[in-house]
């Protein structure tokens, strides 16, 4: 599986994975990149393994994002991007499902996985941000974020 698996956990099962309260997602997140070989999209905080699946992700895994995207290097030599956009209400049901899907989607269409990662986690962000300030950050739905998606891809795509 190393190499192939893009994991979006929350905060609490993140700490599952890990074994141990996730407290500190800067130093959590590249933890669970290089225990599973896996990019690793947690709140806002990305990381991918040292070694191949690093090396893929490379230094433009944000691209266009990178307004965003602050690329970083941990100590255990996984790659660190931090997503500084996002709501709280982000927090809703569903809301992690459309995550996983607009990285799968990134995905399918041929980015890497670091790429598909910090893209999504960003669109997803911003979507969040744009429902938030036109519905307040309370009472959207998860499927309200994906009618945000596409607007959100073309904008930023220019």
């Amino acid at each position: 599986m190393g190499g192939r698996l893009i994991l979006t956990p929350n905060v609490t099962e993140a700490g599952i994975l890990l074994g141990h309260d996730a407290g500190q997602l800067v130093q959590d997140v590249p933890e669970l990149a290089e225990k599973y070989g896996a990019v690793v999209s947690c709140q806002g905080v990305i990381a991918g393994p040292g070694g191949a699946a690093g090396k893929s992700a490379g230094k433009s895994a944000g691209g266009a994002a990178g307004r965003a995207a602050v690329g970083a290097n941990s100590g255990a030599g996984a790659s660190l991007w931090e997503i500084t956009t996002g709501h709280s209400g982000l927090g809703t049901s569903g809301s992690g499902d459309v995550l996983s899907g607009t990285i799968a989607g990134l995905r399918a269409r041929g980015s890497t996985d670091a790429q598909a990662a910090c893209w999504g986690t960003h669109l997803h962000a911003s979507a969040g941000d744009r429902l938030a300030s036109r519905l307040g950050g309370l009472g959207y739905l998860a499927r309200e974020l994906t009618e945000e998606l596409p607007p959100l891809m073309m904008e930023l795509g220019s």
